[in-house]
């Protein structure tokens, strides 16, 4: 598994922290993650790595206003409105598509509720198909821990199963 962080460059200028998580044989699945809000996707511990163990890459970044995407203390809280962050994360997701395995979106907490928006406004435009699901429970501990977390692995396990009924 390897780790690579970066940058993606919305239309507007603005430059968003990235970090993606690399399988190391092919990928059985992509996935994208949306942080829930005021969080960063540096909060998820050993969950990302877990998945890329088990075959699904991992795509995510900072939405602006939060995390390393935040350049100046002004910018920190300020997603913009609605259609912004939606417009950020559809920018992000067009550069996975087409998708040459199975591709997932996945939010935590109010991350939750920005991939069925997405997932709508993205399928309506590209004749790419892929699935969008929510989690509420928290991912990960402020405890650091060398083995997922016991939902981190029940996530893994439904995630392996979701690709497997679409591939």
């Amino acid at each position: 598994m390897s780790v690579e962080e970066g940058t993606h460059t919305l239309p507007d200028g603005k430059q968003l922290y990235t970090k993606t998580f690399r399988t190391d044989g092919p990928a059985k699945a992509r996935l994208v993650f949306i942080h829930g809000f005021s969080d960063h996707v540096n909060t998820y511990g050993g969950f990302f790595p877990h998945l890329a163990s088990r075959g699904i890459e991992v795509y995510t970044f900072d939405q602006r206003g939060w995390g390393r995407s935040v350049t100046k203390p002004a910018e920190r809280g300020d997603t913009g409105p609605t259609s912004q962050v939606l417009d950020d994360i559809t920018s992000f997701i067009k550069t996975l598509i087409p998708s040459p395995v199975p591709l997932f979106m996945m939010g935590h907490s109010m991350g939750g509720v920005r991939p069925f928006a997405t997932l709508h406004k993205v399928q309506r435009k590209s004749a790419s198909t892929f699935a969008a699901f929510s989690w509420s429970h928290r991912l990960s501990t402020s405890i650091p821990s060398p083995s997922p977390l016991p939902s981190q692995s029940f996530l893994a396990e439904s995630l392996e199963s979701s690709w497997r009924s679409v591939s």
